[in-house]
């Protein structure tokens, strides 16, 4: 968990541009903030007084992942950490599955959202993000909804990206 802290204050992640701003005009990221002392914070502070194995940070980390793998809803989130909160009164425990999120946020864990077609065929990016059937194969972007619901894409791609813009000698300054 140190070193991963440690990664993301010398700024060796850097993230794919949304659109097509040249680098040198998108607004540099500040890594040294409160948030990320913050992290430092709970990186190093004990889940409960005498824990050796888990920090905040990290028990939410593991807490978050065991969510993703099992499919588990934010209501299911949510009942976990008031459970635990009502068992384990003395652990430094989030509120929520947002206030877990934010932790988790200020990792660099953050995705991006693209819609695909279902067969494949091309993503709903740049400039195909206003179409609402993929050009190649007609295939609907949107899963039929009859119910007057918001509309739910049929296919979608998480891009993780892998590094955050920042200049090293802008970090190294703070």
């Amino acid at each position: 968990m140190q070193d991963m802290l440690d990664d993301i204050r010398a700024g060796t992640f850097d993230d794919a541009p949304q659109d097509s701003t040249p680098a040198a005009n998108r607004p540099r990221e500040t890594i040294d903030s409160p948030s990320f002392e913050q992290l430092l914070e709970d990186a190093r502070r004990p889940l409960f007084d005498g824990c050796t194995k888990f920090s905040k940070l990290s028990f939410v980390v593991k807490l978050l992942h065991i969510k993703s793998i099992g499919g588990w809803s934010i209501k299911s989130f949510d009942m976990l950490l008031d459970l635990l909160r009502s068992a384990f009164p003395d652990a430094l425990l989030p509120q929520s599955y947002e206030e877990s999120r934010s932790l988790e946020s200020g990792l660099g864990f953050k995705y991006h959202k693209i819609h695909a077609c279902p067969n494949d065929c091309i993503l709903f990016w740049k400039e195909n993000a206003a179409l609402n059937e993929c050009p190649v194969c007609k295939a609907s972007r949107w899963i039929p909804n009859t119910h007057g619901q918001r509309a739910v894409p049929q296919k979608v791609l998480r891009h993780f990206p892998l590094k955050r813009d920042c200049s090293v000698s802008s970090c190294l300054q703070r």
